[in-house]
């Protein structure tokens, strides 16, 4: 699932989580204006967007989790 999502840094993943788990389709248009990263956080989350609702929600919240806890060890 998501080849373009996977290849994202733990940081951007988080990001694009949270954006498509808000907005759904919108979060590509938010997320393409990041200067940096903006095309492929866009592409990732239109092809999470892309998915059924039943499969991306509680994909999305997986990954939103692992994310935010790899940081969070970073962190430390």
């Amino acid at each position: 699932m998501g080849s373009k999502f996977r290849s994202l840094t733990t940081y951007n993943k988080a990001l694009t989580s949270l954006g498509v788990l808000i907005d759904g389709f919108e979060a590509q248009k938010y997320l393409e204006l990041d200067e940096t990263d903006g095309a492929d956080l866009s592409g990732a989350a239109e092809e999470i967007a892309r998915m059924k609702p039943d499969l991306r929600m509680p994909y999305l919240g997986t990954q939103l989790r692992q994310a935010l806890d790899l940081l969070e060890k970073a962190k430390d």
